[in-house]
């Protein structure tokens, strides 16, 4: 049985804008063309922990914006995290 599907938490949702703003900021400071949107998709283990290897589902038109999307997500850890395994999908729109 595959991973079940919920939204964000709105906790979790607001770190992962916040921390995407950050990079979206250096970006734009750099002259990196932004999307209109960002999605970002990835699975929370048991253990609260991000088990994706992609993150950004997203075509962007400079790979460090995906790196730094990807690490941001990457290294969250979720407290308290459901007792099975959660895809999350978050739509940042620009």
């Amino acid at each position: 049985m595959g991973p079940h599907v919920r939204k964000p938490s709105n906790k979790a949702f607001a770190l992962i804008v916040m921390l995407a703003i950050a990079c979206l900021v250096l970006m734009a400071a750099r002259g990196v063309k932004l999307p209109q949107e960002i999605i970002l998709t990835f699975n929370i283990s048991a253990d609260g922990k991000v088990k994706s290897q992609e993150v950004v589902k997203t075509k962007l038109g400079d790979q460090t914006l995906g790196t730094c999307l990807t690490k941001i997500v990457q290294g969250l850890v979720i407290a308290n995290p459901a007792k099975k395994p959660v895809a999350v999908t978050a739509k940042l729109v620009l």
